[in-house]
Order: structure tokens, then sequence, then C-alpha cells
């Protein structure tokens, strides 16, 4: 039994609108191509979909599968997909962009209209591996991704949610942010705050218990040009944390390195390369991975599954 094509659409994704022209136009596309496509609402709708189309497949790998959606679409969809294959092979995956940033699919090139992209990615037969992050909750889920941050990174998404969202809100937060630690405003201190977490690397803790900005990537860039995981992709079997205690003060004077790709300052931040990432928070659990909540108090990252990407010709 071949795999075949599946392609799942986010319906609440803010580029998709039930009955409007996205919709039509993808309809068309699908069509064309011979491929099902499927408009799961929900998480449980969406592992749903996957298990009834994989199921009886001998060779997972002959398939295709094309999420349609924001970043917290992608990786909710790569989830499902890590937990109905069980270590079968993957199929091939195309990432289509239809929410507010959709960052890991821009750097997988393909940015553009949903539809556009779609027939551009269904007629591609080239492939490239690309990386993924594994972050599993202790006594929980395991979840599939590609950047998962605490501190700065989940305190700027409480901010960014209360916003009309999108790529230009964003950068003006992040502006006010980075400009306001110089200048000690209210919201740069209160999004720069420290936070306690304890931290252990390969087995080995780290002694700090404070910090303002924890980040893992398996992108150079989390968005925005920031490119503050710039050893990502140096060693395959490792990921590159960055976890800074610098001050508000501190970091706002560093923040043009991070949009260089340079380190931030070494006598304030654990900048490593490491297998396995412990993270314990000491007081309630608040990350985000792929603009998702995560709340677990325990936390492990590892290198996901090298997933077969689909590229546009």
């Amino acid at each position: 039994m071949d795999a075949g094509t599946l392609v799942l659409v986010n319906p609440r994704a803010s580029g998709i609108r039930q009955g409007g022209r996205p919709c039509a136009d993808l309809d068309r596309v699908c069509r064309e191509a011979g491929a099902r496509l499927l408009y799961p609402n929900g998480l449980e709708a969406l592992r749903a979909a996957l298990e009834e189309h994989l199921l009886g497949v001998e060779d997972t790998g002959r398939g295709c599968v094309f999420l349609v959606g924001g970043d917290g679409t992608h990786h909710h969809g790569l989830t499902a997909l890590h937990w109905v294959l069980r270590g079968r092979p993957w199929p091939r995956i195309g990432l289509i962009p239809a929410g507010t940033v959709n960052t890991t699919a821009r750097l997988w090139g393909n940015g553009g209209e949903p539809a556009v992209v779609l027939r551009r990615l269904l007629a591609s037969d080239v492939t490239e591996t690309r990386p993924s992050l594994r972050v599993a909750e202790e006594g929980g889920e395991e979840h599939v991704g590609f950047i998962w941050g605490a501190g700065l990174v989940s305190r700027f998404f409480e901010r960014y949610n209360q916003t009309e969202g999108g790529l230009l809100p964003a950068s003006v937060l992040a502006l006010r942010i980075a400009l306001g630690a110089l200048a000690g405003t209210p919201l740069a201190r209160s999004v720069l705050a420290s936070s306690p977490m304890r931290l252990t690397l390969d087995g080995q803790p780290v002694s700090k218990e404070y910090y303002s900005l924890a980040v893992t990537s398996v992108h150079r860039s989390v968005g925005l040009g920031i490119q503050v995981t710039y050893r990502a992709g140096e060693q395959p079997d490792r990921l590159h944390l960055v976890a800074s205690y610098a001050t508000p003060w501190q970091l706002g004077l560093q923040s043009p390195r991070v949009l260089l790709g340079k380190p931030l300052s070494r006598a304030t931040t654990v900048d490593v390369l490491a297998q396995e990432i412990r993270v314990d928070f000491l007081k309630e659990g608040a990350s985000i991975l792929d603009g998702d909540w995560l709340t677990a108090r325990s936390l492990t990252l590892m290198v996901g599954p090298s997933l077969p990407a689909i590229r546009g010709r």
C-alpha cells in the first residue's frame, strides 16, 4: 500500500479561512495533484487523521505529508507523526506557511501564499535532511519542534500574544524591549527579569540558578533576524544552548551581537553544545516551543529525528 500524499490544514490558522479563497485555492491544487486534503480541528483530530492515513502502510517512507499553518501547527503535526510512526521511516515532509510568523517554513525557503508554496513542493522530487529538536516532559508527552526558549522568550510571547500578530508587531515589540533595556523601562525590566531554573548539561549540573534567557534551536536564527543560536548545526548530534544571567541593561548592550550572529558575553552566559539538556524550573514551568506554551516543571531537550524535507525547485 502506498502512503500517498496527505495535506493537513489547520482551519484556525490566520492565513486560512474556511470557505474563503485560501481554502478554495488549496482544494484546487490538491485535486489537480490527486492529494488528500483534510482540515483536522484540534490535536486529537490531527493525530487521528495521521493514524487513519498511515494505517496498514508498510513503507511509510514512500508518502508525503504537508502541514499547512503556523509554527505551532508545524510542530504539533511533527509531534503527532513522531507518535504515530513509532520508529518507522518518516514520509517526506513539507511545511506550508499559513500563520502569523512561520519561522521554520521561511527558513526552509517556503515563504509565500499557501497554495503557491504547496503547488511548488508537490511538483518537487528534491529532498534534503533537516534537523529537529525533541522535548520530553517529565512523566508526560514528547514533542518534536525546532526552537525552545524560556525567560525572555516566554515573556516576549506573553506580550506578543496581546497584539494582532505578525512580523511587524513582533519586530516592534523586540525593538521596544531592546531599547527599553538601556533606558530601564518597566516593559524591558519585566521581560528581561531573571527566572529561577536549574540546568543540567550531559549529566553535569550548572551552578547558576537564575537566568534572564534560555534558548536552544536547530536554526541559527530564531526569527526576526536574531541569530542567538549561532552554532546550531555545527555538530549534528548536539544542540546549541545559550542561557544568560546578565542584567537587563547588560543584555540591552549586547542586543546588536545577536543580530550579527555573535556570541553574548562569556562572563554572563552559558554557551555550549550538548547532547542532552535538562531544565528544571524552580517555580512554575513556563517555556515556549515554536510559539506554543509548555507548562511542565522539568524538561529534557535532545536532538530530534532527521526530517526528509521537500525542497521546492
